[in-house]
């Protein structure tokens, strides 16, 4: 019952094989309340007759639109007397109602690990493990209202714009015009539908060296996969066949590398080298603490798509996939020609969106490194002074964004964005 959204119940095992090693297990199923619309559907906010707006338009600039002392004329679209029901006017767009109302489906995930971990050293550990999760009864927000693709056999002249089985008779293969005739319901209607899946499946391993001998190390490397159908409640092309868009999410990365250190440099007072060196040298180089994140990201993907789709004939997808026609890897990708567009086309079939897989190209590769040097100075007792010297992508690397994507547009497969360039920070800390 949507009242229980919070029960989240969980499973988990661990049994120790050998005095060093240990295996765990865990599984567990989560229920979420998402947001406006996924869920209950609709607010008392979108309901008629608040979201039926009426607009009066002036005769002219120095005539009022109506007498403050009348009040505003009633709404051109009050409800059937017999029925009570607010009918949809011509152009209004509706974003929120199931089809039927007993469709209403609360979001969940079902999570679930199986990990490996050995200690080496009573400082040095390993771990390595399987972690993966699917959703189930995600929101989508697809307009059901969309022109439906012709069909492959339609015919290219009909005189009859009514007829679904006409090539451009767009507005006949739409549902709100078939099933409704007479009301010229063309516009976006929304469904809200609990009704699509995800999945993410990934090999994890983590080496972790705990403080010892100064150094404090954390690497971590994911090889996974995350595969959606939409995102967010939008569909990626065809709102009436999402599953034509099964591909990597637009977030997937399929290599993750990270790095953590704190390294106490062994110079200093009580340190490997320098434990007899001046207290004039000591301040200087001793006592400095270096650490850093650094991350590693294999590129994020995309989707080669064309504007002009003539064989779809009007059919107002969100994008249209383009259709592979060569090779479209070059041989040294980079800013001015990341992949070859020539490669690709309008889809070439009638009534067909574009044969390459959604989300099948990857972009740029990322790299950044954030790296610090501080030292703490005694003033006196009790009293400390810090200092920080930060560098945020500190090597200066060009993190390159996903080039442009819609093959038959100048600029197909150029990269005119980066991320930030390096910035640095010097800080003061004092404490008392």
């Amino acid at each position: 019952k949507p009242y229980n959204l919070g029960f989240a119940p969980r499973l988990g095992i661990a049994y120790q094989i050998q005095e060093r090693t240990v295996i765990r297990a865990g599984y567990g199923r989560s229920f979420t309340a998402s947001a406006l619309g996924a869920v209950f559907g609709q607010a008392p906010d979108y309901d008629p007759p608040i979201t039926n707006p009426q607009s009066v338009t002036a005769a002219n600039s120095y005539t009022p639109v109506f007498s403050l002392l009348n009040g505003p004329p009633l709404p051109q679209n009050p409800a059937n007397v017999n029925t009570g029901r607010y009918p949809l006017p011509s152009g209004l767009n509706t974003f929120y109602f199931f089809n039927p109302p007993s469709a209403y489906r609360i979001p969940l995930a079902d999570s679930y690990n199986l990990t490996v971990q050995h200690e080496f050293t009573n400082t040095l550990t390993a771990e390595i493990g399987y972690v993966g999760n699917v959703g189930r009864h995600l929101f989508v927000n697809p307009n059901i209202n969309q022109s439906a693709p012709p069909s492959p056999n339609c015919l290219l002249t009909d005189p009859n714009p009514n007829d679904p089985n006409g090539c451009s008779n767009v507005n006949a293969r739409r549902y709100f015009v078939a099933n409704f005739p007479g009301r010229d319901l063309t516009q976006g209607i929304y469904e809200t539908c609990n009704c699509d899946n995800s999945s993410y499946n990934s090999l994890q391993a983590k080496v972790q060296k705990r403080a010892a001998r100064g150094l404090d190390l954390l690497v971590t490397y994911t090889y996974s996969k995350a595969m959606a159908n939409t995102e967010t409640g939008g569909v990626f092309s065809n709102n009436l066949n999402w599953w034509q868009d099964h591909g990597p999410a637009n977030f997937d990365r399929k290599h993750a590398l990270s790095i953590a250190h704190v390294w106490q440099l062994p110079y200093g007072h009580g340190q490997h080298w320098g434990g007899s060196s001046s207290k004039a040298m000591d301040l200087v180089l001793g006592g400095w603490v270096f650490s850093g994140i650094s991350t590693f990201y294999s590129g994020l993907p995309f989707t080669p798509t064309v504007i002009n789709a003539p064989l779809l004939f009007g059919t107002d997808f969100a994008n249209y996939r383009a259709d592979a026609i060569g090779n479209p890897n070059v041989p040294n990708p980079n800013a001015n020609e990341w992949f070859n567009p020539a490669a690709f086309v309008a889809p070439q079939a009638i009534g067909r969106n574009g044969d390459v897989p959604h989300n099948s190209l990857r972009g740029p590769r990322y790299a950044l490194l954030n790296l610090s040097l501080g030292k703490t100075f005694t003033v006196a007792e009790g009293k400390t002074l810090e200092f920080t010297w930060e560098n945020f992508n500190a090597i200066n690397h060009v993190n390159l964004a996903n080039p442009a994507s819609t093959v038959d547009q100048s600029g197909a497969g150029q990269i005119t964005s980066a991320a930030d360039m390096r910035q640095m920070q010097f800080g003061l800390h004092f404490r008392f």
